[in-house]
């Protein structure tokens, strides 16, 4: 599991930050792991690494507590020094927990994305952006209405734009 605690990720999401829901994943897809038997590892980064937990059996509660104190920052972050930080040895799943809102916010991500996929299966989780999805769905009712929805517009398309290359190179995608 690949957790980026950048700026992005500082983010509000219903009363937390995207990087609390993340956590949230972790905890999830560690505990999994150990229920299942499976080797689990987890990296933290923003520009640099956090955390690194390297992959073994029966060690979710290890990775849930080494990342509890994990405190996001505004730094943008580099998934190229992330990704040198995955144990190469063996093919494996990556999931990596991160945030996109365009392609020059996920540069670093979109460079570094079709390297791993080339040896490992790659997914890339980021939260829905609840707030754009609202914008949305919502009948405007002034002209601040019709300006917000037009932004929110542009986001998710920016965010369809990069999920597409991220599936080009080989990555899953979930929002």
């Amino acid at each position: 599991v690949v957790v980026d605690a950048g700026r992005l990720m500082m983010a509000p999401l219903q009363g937390r930050t995207r990087l609390d829901a993340s956590l949230d994943a972790v905890t999830a897809l560690a505990s999994s792991a150990d229920a299942l038997g499976d080797r689990i590892g987890a990296v933290a980064f923003d520009f640099a690494v956090r955390y690194r937990v390297p992959p073994r059996r029966d060690q979710g509660r290890m990775i849930v507590n080494a990342l509890h104190a994990l405190q996001g920052t505004m730094a943008e972050s580099d998934y190229d020094v992330a990704f040198r930080a995955v144990d190469r040895r063996k093919r494996c799943m990556v999931v990596i927990l991160t945030d996109f809102v365009d392609e020059q916010a996920a540069k670093s991500l979109l460079k570094a994305v079709p390297i791993y996929t080339r040896h490992h299966a790659v997914i890339v989780a980021a939260c829905t952006d609840t707030d754009v999805k609202s914008a949305m769905a919502t009948t405007p009712q002034a002209g601040m209405d019709v300006a917000r929805m037009a932004i929110a517009s542009t986001v998710q398309n920016d965010r369809l734009r990069v999920a597409k290359v991220l599936r080009r190179a080989g990555a899953r995608v979930i929002e």
